[in-house]
């Protein structure tokens, strides 16, 4: 399988649909990655999308994420069968956005440590964006 380069189009895209744009998504070749907007000829700012405008925003995720994870944590402790915990959807929606919190929080923390990508985003911005994309899907699952 051959990636696209900066400018070129993928023709090849699945039906519309929760779990094949989430392939699409994950895929390393798709375009979900492009830090260039062929549509709008826009180049994506990746530092300055994560570098917060002022510090009440970092509070606010912070404060986001204690929500989530103390969720995540009275959900354990309170559980009778803690073994089969992770047998419900739930609890994976709620594992993979307990993650995203702590990544998207690293990064607003660390803005000033990613470097601008020329035509892909990688490393930890890319992990964080397939863990906010696998969330949301999974929170979908769960919720239907």
């Amino acid at each position: 399988m051959r990636c696209c380069r900066r400018g070129e189009r993928n023709t090849n895209q699945p039906p519309p649909g929760c779990f094949a744009t989430l392939l699409r998504e994950w895929s390393p070749c798709g375009d979900y990655f492009f830090v260039h907007d062929p549509v709008t000829d826009r180049i994506l700012d990746v530092p300055e999308s994560f570098a917060p405008l002022n510090p009440f925003l970092v509070v606010g995720k912070i404060l986001m994420g204690a929500v989530t994870l103390g969720t995540m944590a009275y959900a354990i402790v309170e559980r009778e069968h803690k073994e089969f915990m992770f047998a419900y959807l739930t609890y994976w929606a709620l594992a993979f956005q307990c993650l995203y919190h702590v990544l998207s929080i690293s990064n607003s923390i660390l803005a000033s440590a990613i470097v601008q990508p020329k035509f892909y985003v990688e490393g930890r911005v890319r992990v964080t964006w397939l863990i906010f994309n696998t969330s949301m899907a999974a929170s979908i699952v769960a919720a239907a």
